[in-house]
């Protein structure tokens, strides 16, 4: 007998408060015709016991939005049972925008093919440095400076305040950074700006995590839906050829993910399609990752 009492269970965009329950690697699928795959509770308790079916479970509850703020006030035990520590198990940390925050995207899946552990730092819109945003500007929105604070950057409101967060007392095996689609890497001015400000970031993880193996992946290649679009996307690429070459990611336990080669199918001009509508977007990505993983002995 368990049960889960889930509160504060809410969306900052007036979305579905809806999250994932997922036991021992499956997905548990529910009665609900908008999202059969998720189940959706506005606060209260979840009986967790039909699905335990195993002398030893594993549980995970995973928000299904990015804009979902879930909180756990209580779990409810019947005699006899028992909650273990995962055990032996790689922690990941993927950083990113919206691509990275993707309904059971690549950063969903490559930890749930390889059995560990994640945990993803995104938002969409989110770009690398604070002053280029594609999206949104001059905001201090760019992970460089948002990665070290518990909220999110709040649009149009001076002078926030921010409750600073000690990134350091986690641990992680593999860091893996998807950064720039969303920065405007469109002159040498802004492409040098953008490799420095890379490498502070790659700095800043190496302090935060020593230990770990820090994957600096090249953005995907997106579908470019005219010749301006595809200019910025070469653009960008070069970039990231040229960080390359220059030594950008020749520290120790640093490593750079040319994705270069990988073509997959976009639900638009930057977006790998969603597992819920094929297996060429997001999954073909997945595929690629781990495949890349096995090469450099990573894994």
């Amino acid at each position: 007998d368990v049960k889960v009492n889930v509160a504060n269970a809410s969306s900052d965009n007036g979305g579905q408060n809806t999250y994932y329950l997922e036991i021992n690697g499956k997905i548990v699928l529910s009665d609900n015709p908008t999202y059969p795959e998720v189940v959706q509770v506005w606060g209260g308790t979840l009986d967790l016991s039909p699905y335990l079916t195993e002398d030893v479970s594993e549980v995970k509850l995973i928000a299904y939005h990015e804009h979902l703020t879930m909180g756990i006030a209580g779990i409810t035990l019947g005699k006899g049972t028992k909650i273990y520590k995962n055990r032996d198990k790689k922690n990941m940390l993927f950083i990113g925008d919206s691509i990275t925050s993707a309904e059971r995207g690549y950063s969903y899946l490559v930890p749930a093919a390889l059995d560990a552990d994640f945990t993803t730092i995104s938002r969409s819109s989110a770009s690398l440095r604070d002053d280029y945003g594609v999206n949104i500007k001059n905001l201090g929105c760019g992970m460089e400076s948002q990665f070290d604070r518990l909220e999110t950057f709040k649009a149009g409101v001076e002078n926030p305040v921010y409750t600073p967060y000690n990134a350091s007392k986690d641990s992680y095996d593999y860091v893996f950074v998807n950064l720039g689609t969303n920065d405007a890497i469109y002159s040498t001015n802004s492409r040098d700006d953008f490799k420095e400000s890379y490498r502070a970031f790659i700095k800043k993880l190496q302090g935060y995590y020593p230990n770990a193996k820090i994957i600096a992946m090249r953005p995907f290649n997106g579908n470019p839906a005219n010749d301006a679009d595809r200019a910025n996307f070469d653009y960008r690429s070069e970039t990231f050829s040229q960080m390359n070459d220059e030594g950008y990611f020749d520290d120790p336990n640093v490593y750079y993910l040319d994705t270069s080669s990988l073509e997959m199918a976009y639900e638009d001009t930057l977006h790998p399609q969603l597992i819920k509508n094929g297996n060429d977007g997001h999954v073909k990505a997945t595929a690629f990752i781990i495949n890349w993983l096995k090469a450099n002995k990573l894994i």
